[in-house]
């Protein structure tokens, strides 16, 4: 979550810089990841008025302007059209535009002088609008600095990681207070208790009350809904959040003051004036306001009218009741919703919104109405209109007590702390002292608490806000001499290691994807793959079979944006069911490797001929890593049927012995496409365990040959089906211990060979370790080498 220091300041008198502030937070259980200093940010850029407007004599496209920046005026040629008299942003020459890092230097374009730069939103990283000028509003100092007239630039903003257990520091207001509380300081509450002057708006009814114990809404009659106010706009784009219309924009603003989530609705939209909190029907048809139509289970809970859908409860806001610039009037509605359904619909449908974030983790029972009542109050103020009376239903009492031992504290922390001490500690940060005795107290626990439950919660937060510095080191710390070992299906691969350390040397980078995928992509692989039961959305309900997806999806990304050449591989684990999956021992759990080749094979240099990788080079790279982890005699034979989909029919699968390794292709173009990959990619996929099991002992010393070598050479014709390596195991099967080495040297069709024949030429080289070979001894070596294929593939010795 995104945290303004400058907003901090308005809820209390911060006596600290913005960099202890980060230190305190982090001391405080709210980790600081990362400060961004917005301060200086804008120095040099100015509010300027247009005074005249002329087209660029050399291009059409292009303006001259002349722009009043104070007392002095300035040539500006822009590319946007701007008019004369409005104010604009004017980037003064030796600025750094922030968006993109360019400095601004008076230039020529096009013949034409430009002295400056007019910016618009997204130049200033402060908005997604890149085509036009930023206009602001009317009342913009000529000549004055932009950061003096939207103070709100001058901040420093924190990315605070927020645990699961603190949702009541899900808005500044929470941050605020935890500050408050280590510094003793006093909070300044917003103001928000507007004067209702129209009546009840809408009829409630209440059909979940499971789902939703507490709701509350009012209406805001007369509004106008134009955008935000500048200073508003500027808060939320820097907090993450797009500004839209005012009325959405203060619920948003109050979301990340108070941390209640809010939402509106376009009053006119809302049938008979009737709001029904339910659960939808199975089948039920929702349209959301970002576009998805989704078909309910029957589960989620509704904000409805008697004819449709509104909104889904604490997620995502209705398509039909969306606030637009025709809205004239506005339900605001402000509610508890239960926690556990909240997250069980944002994670079927992948909807994980600022709202649902907020509602996942429980909010303020006791801020829900007052959150109301700020909105009404800010809207009615920037837009006019009347607030009308609050509709309410449900109640929430806070009735939760904590016990706690004054001994018991002192033996958990290891520090003698008064009974005044305690007291003072927790009602600075909230609770109440309602009863007390020599040994003990009763606390009630703040409402915006809940994750306050026992005595060792209360003690942790004084811990917490007394500083864990204050807990004595001991003298003598006891460590374990043995550590256990892991379990075996947990143990790292032995190979790993080696494997990562080669293909890294070889300029591949390594990945890491998520174990989670869609059904389409991996029914691809397996017809039935691992389904999961409480997934976060469709495209994350299946465990992954088969680890190509996964780095097409990288090659994809690499392509989009501009990087071509992809040399890529994943340590990584699929799963496969091999029964019912009714038992554990119907899942399969192994490790891959997976390498993926695409673009150039050798990086661009002068006096090398660019060329593509094809499957010989990923071919090449399986079997030297092979070579460096001793595995011996790889066999590649084509993968003749039941391939997946994506691979072309050229796929082949690598066998060690009587062991499937894993196999090699090319990936089909027309499934690539749909992943906008117009180029060949070449995946190879190595089973981890198969490999470790066939990982030779380390070589041993083998003096150098003392007798020389006889080569031979031989050339078959042979039918093309017949595999190359075959044909290699027969020769090395048959040549005996003599027999030190075949290579494929050439592979040669013609027309006097046959229909669907080739050549193919060996050199077999023969030593002994004994004595010096003889021609004569060699030669019958050879005629039943040639005998045996012929036996064996029907292959004829080419003269």
């Amino acid at each position: 979550m995104r945290v303004s220091y400058r907003w901090l300041q308005e809820l209390l008198d911060l006596p600290w810089t913005p960099e202890e502030v980060a230190e305190i937070l982090t001391m405080l259980g709210l980790e600081v990841e990362a400060v961004d200093d917005w301060r200086g940010r804008y120095a040099g850029f100015v509010v300027g008025q247009v005074l005249e407007v002329e087209s660029h004599p050399g291009r059409a496209a292009l303006w001259v302007c002349r722009v009043a920046v104070g007392d002095e005026s300035v040539r500006v040629v822009v590319g946007s059209r701007v008019h004369p008299g409005e104010r604009v942003v004017v980037a003064l020459p030796g600025v750094v535009l922030p968006r993109t890092g360019v400095r601004i230097q008076p230039r020529s374009i096009d013949g034409e002088e430009s002295q400056a730069m007019l910016c618009s939103r997204w130049e200033l990283g402060l908005g997604e609008e890149a085509d036009r000028i930023w206009v602001l509003p009317a009342d913009a100092p000529i000549g004055q600095a932009l950061s003096a007239y939207v103070p709100q630039l001058e901040d420093v903003l924190y990315e605070v990681a927020l645990t699961p257990n603190r949702g009541d520091c899900a808005g500044h207001l929470g941050i605020a207070r935890e500050l408050a509380a280590y510094g003793a300081l006093p909070l300044h509450m917003p103001e928000g208790t507007p004067v209702a002057s129209a009546p009840e708006p809408v009829e409630l009814v209440v059909e979940a009350p499971e789902g939703c114990p507490l709701y509350s809404c009012r209406a805001v009659f007369g509004i106008v809904a134009r955008p935000a106010p500048l200073w508003m706009q500027i808060r939320l784009w820097q907090l993450g959040m797009r500004p839209v219309l005012l009325p959405v924009d203060v619920m948003n603003y109050v979301m990340l003051e108070l941390g209640q989530p809010l939402h509106a609705f376009d009053y006119a939209t809302i049938a008979h004036h009737r709001i029904v909190v339910r659960w939808a029907h199975p089948g039920e048809d929702f349209s959301g306001l970002d576009g998805s139509r989704l078909v309910l289970q029957g589960d989620e809970l509704l904000i409805a009218d008697p004819d449709k859908p509104l909104a889904l409860a604490g997620v995502l806001g209705g398509a039909e009741s969306q606030v637009t610039e025709q809205t004239r009037a506005v339900l605001i509605e402000s509610a508890l919703f239960e926690p556990v359904s909240i997250r069980r619909t944002a994670r079927r449908y992948g909807l994980e919104t600022e709202a649902a974030y907020r509602f996942q983790r429980g909010v303020d029972p006791s801020g829900v109405v007052p959150a109301l009542g700020r909105a009404a109050s800010l809207l009615a103020a920037l837009a006019g209109g009347q607030v009308s009376a609050v509709v309410v239903h449900g109640r929430v009492h806070n009735t939760r007590r904590v016990s706690l031992r004054y001994a018991r504290a002192a033996r958990v922390l290891g520090v003698e702390f008064s009974a005044h001490e305690i007291h003072t500690l927790v009602e600075r940060l909230g609770f109440t002292l309602e009863s007390q005795t020599p040994e003990a107290c009763v606390l009630r626990v703040p409402s915006f608490r809940p994750d306050i439950a026992e005595e060792i919660d209360v003690i942790e937060e004084i811990a917490r806000l007394s500083g864990y510095d204050r807990i004595p080191l001991p003298e003598v710390v006891t460590l374990p001499l043995a550590v256990p070992e892991l379990p075996r299906e947990l143990a790292p691969c032995g190979i790993a290691h080696p494997i990562i350390g080669a293909l890294v040397e070889w300029g591949f980078q390594q990945v890491f994807t998520p174990v989670l995928m869609d059904p389409e992509s991996a029914q691809l692989w397996e017809p039935q793959p691992v389904q999961l039961v409480n997934a976060l959305g469709v495209e994350y309900s299946v465990l992954r079979p088969s680890l190509v997806p996964s780095l097409a999806r990288v090659l994809s990304h690499n392509v989009r944006v501009g990087e071509r050449t992809v040399r890529i591989f994943e340590l990584g684990k699929v799963f496969r069911r091999r029964g019912e999956g009714r038992r554990l021992e119907d899942y399969e759990e192994r490790v891959q490797l997976g390498i993926l080749l695409s673009g150039a094979a050798a990086p661009l240099q002068w006096g090398v001929p660019y060329r593509e990788s094809d499957f010989y080079d990923l071919r090449g790279i399986v079997e030297q890593l092979l070579a460096r982890l001793r595995i011996p005699e790889p066999r590649w034979e084509p993968w003749q049927s039941q391939r997946p989909f994506p691979l072309l029919p050229a796929a082949v699968r690598l066998w060690i012995g009587d062991d499937q390794v894993g196999w090699l292709g090319q990936l089909r173009p027309r499934w690539l496409k749909k992943l906008e990959v117009e180029q060949p990619a070449f995946v190879a996929i190595l089973e981890l365990a198969v490999l470790e099991r066939r990982v030779e002992p380390p070589a041993q010393y083998v003096p150098v040959p003392e007798y020389p070598a006889i080569r031979r050479d031989i050339a078959v014709v042979v039918d093309a089906a017949v595999p190359v390596p075959l044909l290699m195991e027969l020769i090395r099967r048959t040549g005996g211990e003599w027999l030190e080495d075949v290579t494929l040297f050439d592979v040669f069709t013609a027309p006097a060979f046959g229909e669907g024949k080739r050549s193919l030429a060996f050199a077999l080289r023969f030593r002994s370790r004994e004595r010096t070979l003889r021609e004569e001894e060699v030669t019958p070596v050879v005629e039943r080498i040639v005998a045996e294929l012929e036996r064996q593939t029907g292959a004829r010795l080419r003269r």
